[in-house]
């Protein structure tokens, strides 16, 4: 597969249009219709629906997009990775952070190593734990730090911690000691804000105890949750360790419930990886001793 017609192909189809995609990337008009021509010929479909000023991608384009962006990031780590194991010095670590520990636990582990090895770059993607795993997977990042439960891995799995569900909200000016805890009774009254990958888990605390879940907002981030709470929109439904530190927030234990939630770090084979990454690794472990 030409991999420069696939970046003219998710050019295109970033700007919507021949025109605006060419003048991007610095070539005229008709070469480009010819690449995305040939492209379609190649791959024995349709790619665009073209209107008069803008075209769309169809239904196979929009599959070829998305592989399209992976092939084309896979590529450009494969000659990083190749380009750093010749020189044996600096190199960048790819490395997978849920989103609840990006501004927690994680960004200090970074940041200490980065310190201690000023000659190494950090890539850092962001996304929920089936994404990252598909990413580590396709050799896109090369470890992954994610929260439980996940599918079983061929690879290899260490458990760092166990963290607890918290329930949090706005702390308020004025107001005396709150509890240290919280019963789903209480919560049930309450507009609830959830992190969608637990809402199946809270909605069954609540339907287990004949008690209604009153959700306000479901999210794709814990970040999310956690900014709308400190706003007051409702109380929030987030790993303990996400919120800690936080004074903004009132932080409660769930009584009885307290869904726990490992935080794992998941990579291939160390003889795998160049040995800036390796050495990120296991200043992790070194951390979590088992």
């Amino acid at each position: 597969m030409d991999f420069k017609r696939l970046h003219y192909f998710i050019t295109v189809a970033d700007e919507g249009s021949i025109s605006a995609a060419a003048k991007k990337l610095f070539m005229s008009q008709p070469p480009l219709s010819l690449q995305m021509k040939l492209l379609e010929e190649d791959m024995g479909c349709c790619l665009f629906t073209r209107g008069a000023r803008s075209i769309q991608l169809t239904e196979a384009g929009r599959v070829l997009y998305d592989r399209a962006k992976n092939l084309l990031e896979m590529d450009r780590v494969i000659r990083e990775d190749v380009l750093s194991h010749a020189e044996a010095a600096g190199g960048t670590v790819r490395v997978g952070i849920v989103s609840s520990l990006v501004c927690t636990q994680a960004a200090e582990w970074v940041c200490a190593y980065a310190k201690k090895h000023p000659d190494v770059r950090f890539e850092i993607t962001e996304t929920d734990t089936y994404g990252l795993l598909e990413k580590l997977k396709d050799q896109i990042i090369q470890m992954a730090i994610v929260r439980s439960p996940f599918p079983a891995v061929k690879m290899n799995c260490r458990r760092l911690y166990t963290d607890s569900m918290a329930a949090v909200c706005a702390r308020q000016d004025g107001r005396g000691p709150v509890p240290a805890s919280i019963s789903l009774e209480e919560l049930s009254r309450r507009p609830l804000i959830v992190y969608r990958r637990w809402e199946k888990i809270v909605r069954k605390w609540f339907t287990d105890k004949g008690l209604p879940f009153s959700c306000v907002c479901l999210n794709d981030d814990a970040r999310t949750t956690v900014h709308l709470t400190e706003l007051g929109m409702g109380t929030g439904i987030v790993p303990r360790r996400a919120v800690l530190g936080n004074e903004r927030l009132d932080i409660f234990r769930i009584e009885g419930e307290g869904t726990d939630s490992d935080v794992d770090l998941v990579y291939p084979r160390l003889e795998s990886l160049p040995a800036y990454a390796r050495r990120f690794i296991e200043d992790i472990l070194e951390r979590y001793p088992q």
